[in-house]
């Protein structure tokens, strides 16, 4: 199993690299098209952001009933709670910069992946969920590495929660690699 978790962590990495923009650019929940984030307003950065959490908020917590592993679900652990307490965090950052986020939901995109995760037979899940969060985390780490460039609380928020998403993105990819 391990090898097929660290092969489908791999090929989703891969894609996740050759569809997705560069690290300077973040997708738009709306379109397919990239947008910079140096362009990207603090309400498109803090509604990516929030759409992004609320997936491994809620995929983690699906882990959590699903998942046989103890690797997979000791992550998916972490993810509940760490992912939790930055939504809380990036709220407050938001209102400080006067950005009005609604409710957490999920975008388009994060809904389908959410619906093919509890999709997944019992066999499968373990490798989707890992392939899942390995590209997770690649697009979000990049997202917050070149929002937190820029000015205010949203962007402080994005420069202090990046180490967090750093240790999320190698704890995953360890799962991932069978370790």
């Amino acid at each position: 199993m391990k090898s097929a978790i660290f092969a489908s962590a791999m090929l989703a990495a891969t894609a996740a690299t050759a569809l997705s923009p560069a690290p300077a650019l973040a997708e738009s929940s709306s379109t397919s098209q990239a947008e910079p984030v140096k362009d990207m307003s603090a309400e498109k950065f803090a509604t990516t952001a929030a759409a992004s959490n609320e997936f491994e908020i809620e995929s983690s917590k699906l882990a959590l009933e699903k998942s046989k592993t103890e690797a997979v679900q000791s992550f998916a652990r972490m993810m509940v709670d760490d992912h939790t307490a930055a939504g809380k965090k990036m709220m407050e950052a938001a209102k400080a910069d006067g950005v009005t986020l609604a409710a957490p939901k999920l975008d388009e995109r994060h809904e389908t992946m959410l619906t093919e995760l509890k999709g997944a037979g019992d066999d499968a899940f373990d490798e989707r969920y890992v392939a899942m969060q390995v590209q997770a985390h690649e697009e979000a780490v990049a997202l917050f590495r070149a929002y937190s460039g820029e000015k205010g609380e949203l962007a402080k928020f994005a420069s202090e929660t990046l180490p967090t998403l750093e240790k999320h993105e190698a704890a995953i990819k360890k799962i991932a690699n069978g370790g």
